[in-house]
């Protein structure tokens, strides 16, 4: 499923072409791919009481298991992450205390915290689109999780197939800086990147 919100795909404002029109596209691509997209079911921009009860599952190491199950019901079942029910019964599928979860939506608890979240995402981390991919490569280390030198290369919202094949090729780049491999007098660096697929891929993970 993927959810349009508010005249806005993703971080893209849909412009002139209007909303209609870029859901027949989306739905004729889903189709291609026999997927059946679902535009009505209800979203929100800040989904504070399933925040509140992510940090709350997190005391019990539960918080990857509830949103999981919360994610199943809202993108595949049709129950909205915005309703109350949904989320209790997320709780009650991770194997938490359903009762308990009530008091915390019933009272203010975590409320604050999820909100000084949401602040320090836009004002401290500049984090303005969804998703946000932050590619370091051996020659960087920083970007809004991270207090390293360098700038690393930030694809914010949803990316284009030639961007991220851009920065394929900007870590391949950086990965024969570092290793002191001297590439003048080979063919393209998107030529290599089956070669070197798999030294990118540690670097982004942290391997190396």
């Amino acid at each position: 499923m993927i959810q349009f919100i508010g005249g806005h795909l993703g971080s893209h404002k849909l412009g002139v072409i209007g909303a209609p029109v870029v859901e027949a596209l989306l739905w004729l691509l889903a189709r291609n791919a026999g997927i059946k997209l679902d535009f009505a079911v209800q979203a929100q921009w800040q989904p504070v009481d399933s925040q509140r009860l992510m940090l709350w599952a997190r005391q019990f190491g539960k918080q990857e298991d509830y949103m999981n199950h919360l994610g199943h019901l809202h993108f595949e079942q049709r129950k909205s992450a915005s309703h109350r029910e949904t989320l209790l019964e997320a709780v009650g599928a991770a194997g938490l205390n359903v009762a308990a979860a009530e008091k915390v939506l019933d009272s203010g608890e975590l409320r604050q915290t999820v909100w000084d979240s949401y602040d320090c995402m836009v004002h401290e981390k500049l984090i303005h689109a969804i998703p946000l991919f932050v590619f370091n490569s051996p020659l960087t280390d920083g970007g809004p999780f991270r207090h390293g030198a360098g700038q690393p290369t930030v694809v914010k919202g949803s990316g284009t197939p030639w961007q991220f094949l851009q920065v394929l090729e900007q870590l391949v780049h950086d990965v024969d800086v570092a290793e002191g491999i001297d590439n003048s007098g080979q063919t393209s660096v998107s030529s290599r990147l089956g070669v070197r697929s798999l030294e990118c891929i540690g670097w982004l993970c942290g391997a190396r």
